[in-house]
């Protein structure tokens, strides 16, 4: 007999992230956004981005020091000189205009999925939004909050007939008034909590 059968590993702990409902979300930077890991999300304040690729998303902390050194080379003292937070991810939903508006600007699409969609290709900067990351592990959920975030970075466009054309972004998160540039949400998803889904 198999010893190992009916045997359940706990890792209370970890957490795998999984998405939420697509995972992602984005609207204007005075939406109301959300203040802990299981309240609903309104549909009017944040337009759902829909999938992202099998990476997820990542977070990119970056910090800059400077040392400081006493006569005969030894390190006095380290000191801060910059801090950045960026995220990385991949739109996987080519042909939503909501991902496509992130993406190229929102005066540059016009149209809808049912009428045909129009797309302006050129310099203009893309504007600062809101973004807001779901993610759940059983009844565990986390979200991450960007209050103030831009897309800086856009990767090479691939046009194939073995794959769905991916957008990949990277989003540079802005400090609000209170120095923050996002806000982490841990919490364990009760009967009857409501939440973000699934």
């Amino acid at each position: 007999m198999d010893g190992t059968k009916g045997i359940v590993i706990a890792l209370p702990n970890g957490f795998v992230g999984a998405p939420v409902s697509g995972g992602i979300y984005s609207g204007e930077t005075t939406a109301t956004l959300p203040a802990d890991a299981i309240a609903a999300i309104s549909d009017a304040d944040l337009d759902k981005l829909g999938y992202l690729s099998d990476e997820g998303y990542s977070l990119t902390r970056d910090r800059s020091t400077d040392d400081i050194r006493r006569w005969g080379g030894q390190i006095f003292r380290t000191v801060q000189t910059e801090f950045s937070e960026t995220l990385s991810f991949t739109f996987l939903e080519g042909d939503k205009v909501e991902v496509l508006k992130e993406v190229f600007g929102a005066d540059n699409v016009t149209g809808t999925a049912e009428t045909g969609i129009s797309i302006k290709h050129n310099e203009q900067t893309l504007s600062n939004r809101a973004f807001v990351f779901d993610m759940k592990d059983g009844d565990k959920r986390r979200r991450l909050v960007v209050p103030n975030g831009q897309i800086t970075e856009t990767e090479d466009i691939t046009y194939s007939h073995s794959d769905v054309v991916r957008y990949g972004v990277t989003v540079t998160c802005y400090a609000d008034d209170d120095g923050n540039c996002a806000y982490e949400y841990i919490a364990q998803q009760t009967a009857g909590s409501g939440g973000s889904g699934e």
